[in-house]
């Protein structure tokens, strides 16, 4: 899904992810930077706020119940995707 990304984001534009990227960027012109996540309710409100708004567009490539959820590890251990939502 990073790879697709890069095609639509424009010039000085930013890709935001919280998935580790063992191989790093593929694209010259992006400073690879990362972050571990931890749970932070302001963060996440803010976050929330932004998505709301339409500031920030999460996109959602499965979704998967949590009776799947060895399904949706699975996927994204093999696919490498970026965005996985339980339910």
């Amino acid at each position: 899904m990073r790879d697709r990304s890069w095609e639509v984001l424009k010039k000085g534009g930013r890709l935001v992810t919280i998935a580790a990227d063992a191989e790093g960027s593929k694209e010259q012109r992006v400073r690879d930077a990362y972050i571990i996540v931890e749970p932070n309710r302001s963060q996440l409100m803010t976050v929330s706020q932004l998505i709301d708004s339409g500031i920030i567009r999460p996109i959602v490539d499965a979704v998967f119940s949590m009776e799947n959820f060895r399904e949706a590890y699975k996927h994204k251990t093999c696919a490498r995707q970026e965005c996985i939502s339980y339910r």
